[in-house]
């Protein structure tokens, strides 16, 4: 098993903070529709904050499978080689 790669979970997640910045500062400069855009304001930080949370979780889930499979050596440079089945 080899350890997972965070590198296009990280791209997600900053790309979807950097639209909800975007959408929040847009409103800010621009905005007319009061109403319309408390909405737009509210879900771009609903989203932003699970965003966060769900790569948090996402985090501590994966590093416990990790954790289970490998054992506690598994983030060292050169994690040891599980005996398994060949495939």
């Amino acid at each position: 098993m080899n350890k997972p790669s965070w590198k296009i979970r990280r791209r997600i997640v900053i790309a979807t903070l950097i639209f909800c910045a975007f959408c929040v500062l847009w409103i800010m400069i621009r905005g007319d529709e009061r109403s319309v855009l408390e909405v737009i304001v509210m879900c771009a930080f609903g989203l932003a904050g699970s965003t966060i949370g769900a790569y948090v979780f996402g985090s501590v889930w994966d590093d416990k499978n990790v954790m289970k499979e490998i054992g506690p050596r598994a983030y060292e440079q050169e994690p040891p080689v599980i005996d398994g089945p060949q495939q």
